[in-house]
Formats: structure tokens, sequence, C-alpha cells
């Protein structure tokens, strides 16, 4: 959701609930195989497991190039492309789920904050996520 600049809510594999507390990391919370909802087959089922993006060289770092049929798919597609390039996604098993807040100024901001906000979760808790799903997008 967009808060007061512009903003979005994501979650990494499923999302299963709002974060209270924009300030905290989100929390990974385990899949459950015996909910309907929750189980890994529902999500991969629900939340499409795709690898729209590709990697280009630069001088200090690399460039995920990622693209969609809407924005919102690109940048889900940026941070699955994050992801892939600190670990291959084919080797990560969908066991839990995490849900991040991002806003910023102008969309720039926005993809910054929003992959900052799944490095957050990852180096503090390793959750690598292997799709995600875009909940909220509000481009205004």
């Amino acid at each position: 959701e967009w808060g007061g600049d512009g903003g979005a809510q994501f979650g990494g594999e499923a999302a299963l609930g709002k974060q209270d507390n924009a300030e905290d990391p989100g929390v990974v919370k385990p899949l459950d195989p015996a909910n309907a909802e929750t189980s890994p087959s529902k999500i991969l089922d629900r939340v499409e497991d795709l690898r729209q993006f590709q990697y280009h060289d630069h001088t200090a770092d690399i460039i995920v190039h990622s693209w969609g049929r809407t924005r919102a798919e690109a940048f889900a597609q940026v941070c699955t492309g994050m992801f892939n390039y600190m670990t291959p996604l084919d080797m990560i098993e969908v066991t839990s789920s995490v849900e991040v807040e991002a806003t910023g100024r102008d969309l720039l901001d926005l993809l910054y904050h929003l992959l900052d906000e799944f490095l957050v979760v990852f180096g503090t808790t390793l959750h690598v996520s292997r799709c995600i799903e875009i909940l909220e997008f509000d481009e205004d």
C-alpha cells in the first residue's frame, strides 16, 4: 500500500498476514503442508514461479534487468533475480513465507527500498524468496 509519497506491499513465497510494525523486518512464517490454503503446492499453484530477468555486467556490481506483464510483476522479478544471483533458486524449497512493505518517493526509490527490505529479512533470518507475489501496488 502506498504511504504518503507512495509504496507497495509484497510477499515472498506467499503472504500470510500484514506486518504490524514496518520498522521490523518481515516475519518469516513456516508454511503448513496440512493447510490447504498455505501448503507449498497451493502457493506454487497461485504464485507464478517465473524467471523473467537477466543479468548485465556493471563496473562496480551487477544489473538485474527484469520484465513482466505489469510494472508490479517486473518489480517482483527484480527481487527474484536478486535472490537468484545469491543462490540458485531451483535449489530452494518453498517452506516459509515473509511479508514486507516498502514505500518510496518515486518508482526508483520504491524499488530500492523494496530490495533493501528483502535484504534485511535475508540478513536477519537467512530467508530466500523463491517467488514473489505482489499483494498491493499503487503507482499514484
